[in-house]
């Protein structure tokens, strides 16, 4: 696919699979129709997801993709080692995103619906603490230990609720305000002064 002069580009998800190598000069976004899931492409700048629900894979070279959901749950799949730096607004539905060993999350929103979940599909990511507040699971695949370390990556306020399901928390270097998640779950601070509550748990 060659396109010319930006702009936008309609197609189906469909048409979008079966393209061979993408080419674009200027700034460019593929609107997409259709069932049908997706992988970035870096010579896309912006991708919108359409009202269909789909999941979009961001890979290497694709970090910076800015991407937009439809009315429909979407999925954003970071890969391994994957950093975010676009603007990422789910939209509509109850969206949910995976991260790869390693991935680092950027800002999200999700205007008109809702983050259902985070899945951690490695030992380590890390996220804004507005991520971590925006989700309403924290899923984590490894289980006893120290199997799984989310970082924090700007400052948690409001004794942000961490989740049970993460053995490990590191914090950014701000002055943090956080509330365990489980009994024997491990924050880690750094040269700031931090405040970690146990809310009921017996620590």
């Amino acid at each position: 696919l060659l396109i010319t002069g930006g702009g936008t580009v309609t197609m189906t998800a469909t048409q979008y699979a079966g393209l061979g190598a993408i080419t674009a000069a200027g700034t460019d976004a593929i609107t997409l129709t259709g069932a049908g899931n997706v992988t970035a492409d870096a010579a896309i700048e912006t991708y919108n997801l359409g009202a269909d629900g789909r999941t979009i894979t961001l890979g290497t070279g694709t970090g910076a993709t800015n991407v937009t959901g439809g009315a429909a749950a979407d999925t954003l799949a970071v890969a391994a080692g994957i950093t975010t730096s676009g603007t990422i607004d789910l939209a509509g539905g109850a969206n949910l995103i995976t991260l790869g060993a390693g991935a680092i999350l950027g800002p999200v929103t999700a205007g008109g619906g809702t983050l259902a979940s985070i899945t951690l599909q490695g030992t380590t990511a890390s996220m804004t603490a507005a991520d971590h507040a925006l989700a309403a699971n924290i899923i984590a695949t490894g289980t006893g230990g120290t199997a799984e370390n989310l970082t924090l990556i700007t400052q948690a306020t409001s004794a942000l609720a961490l989740d049970a399901d993460v053995e490990t928390y590191t914090l950014g270097n701000f002055v943090n305000s956080v509330t365990l998640g489980a009994a024997g779950q491990i924050v880690v601070g750094n040269a700031a002064a931090d405040t970690v509550a146990t809310g009921a748990l017996t620590v």
